[in-house]
């Protein structure tokens, strides 16, 4: 006879009662998890080629020189990368591809306050095994605190300490500082995003470090863009990137 595990029961007997819903797709499910083994299976079916088999201690320096990435398509229309003759975030990964269960998760955590997701989150990341890049200090795109206010967190920083937790990175430290609140940069058209250096202001020495930023999600590459050469104007010795999510399986057009 088979035996039941300790508590089993007593699961069973409450998520039929309490009927809990994932946390995704609002359905009703009976796993331990958040997400319901589907929405989960969806999620993983997005993660980007090669992180299941990396080493967090012997591989490091990875992604893609962000100089590179101007989008062809974009290129061909005459749209000017306003980083062509600056030095650029030197180099970016990220652990999913921002589409379909991954953007949902995202916008469900991001912009619905569902701050109880960001442990997922971190632990998703820690999963994929995709190697931050070697770095001397950590920090974050931060909210403004306007937008912080409002949302009455700042989701990027909750997720660096939830990854510090799990073993990811060291403790993250605020070094930029947004002078002021920008539109949604969801809401603008690609030649739209341009964001100078001088919207960070950077209030930590960091003269020769090298500094790793942690953001949600890339699009374009110009918030990161912004943040790294406000970095390396104050003396960072590189600065590369690390997102959730890049929101196209191509190449990012800085723009």
């Amino acid at each position: 006879m088979k035996t039941q595990k300790p508590g089993s029961y007593a699961h069973r007997i409450l998520t039929t009662v309490l009927r809990p819903k994932c946390a995704l797709c609002d359905k009703h499910h009976r796993t331990a998890d958040k997400l319901c083994d589907p929405c989960q299976a969806a999620i993983l079916a997005l993660r980007k080629p090669g992180t299941n088999c990396l080493s967090i201690r012997t591989v490091s320096n990875i992604g893609t020189p962000l100089s590179a990435m101007m989008n062809n398509k974009e290129r061909s229309l005459g749209i000017r990368n306003p980083y062509a003759n600056e030095r650029p975030l030197e180099s970016l990964s990220s652990a999913f591809y921002y589409q379909g269960a991954v953007a949902e998760l995202i916008t469900r955590w991001k912009y619905r306050s569902m701050i109880e997701l960001t442990n997922y989150i971190a632990k998703l990341i820690t999963d994929a095994l995709i190697p931050p890049p070697n770095y001397d200090i950590v920090t974050v795109i931060p909210s403004h605190w306007k937008r912080r206010l409002t949302r009455g967190f700042d989701p990027v920083w909750l997720l660096a300490n939830a990854l510090t937790k799990h073993g990811f990175i060291n403790r993250p430290n605020l070094i930029l500082n947004p002078r002021r609140k920008l539109p949604y940069q969801h809401l603008k058209h690609r030649h739209e995003r341009h964001i100078a250096a001088s919207h960070f202001q950077v209030n930590r020495q960091v003269l020769a470090q090298r500094v790793l930023i942690l953001d949600d999600v890339v699009t374009t590459g110009s918030t990161l863009n912004a943040a790294a050469l406000a970095l390396t104007d104050s003396g960072a010795k590189s600065v590369c990137g690390f997102t959730i999510a890049s929101a196209q399986r191509g190449s990012i057009a800085l723009v």
